[in-house]
C-alpha cells in the first residue's frame, strides 16, 4: 500500500466532522427520523469514502 503524506489539521477536521455526523445519524435512529437517518448516512459513506480514497484510511 501506498503511504499517503497527511497534514494533520485537515485529517482531524475530517475526523471531527465524521464523528459529528455520526452521532447525529444515531439521533436519527434513537427518534426513529427517517430524514435525518437518510441524510447523515449518506454524509457518512462521503467522508468514509474521501478518506479512503485521499490518505487510504479506512474510517470506522
Amino acid at each position: 500500500m501506498d503511504k499517503y503524506n497527511v497534514h494533520p489539521d485537515e485529517l482531524y477536521a475530517l475526523v471531527k466532522e465524521y464523528n459529528r455526523k455520526c452521532f447525529l445519524l444515531r439521533q436519527g435512529y434513537k427518534k426513529n427520523s427517517t430524514i435525518l437517518i437518510e441524510h447523515y448516512k449518506r454524509e457518512v459513506k462521503l467522508i468514509k469514502n474521501l478518506c479512503y480514497k485521499k490518505y487510504g484510511i479506512v474510517l470506522d
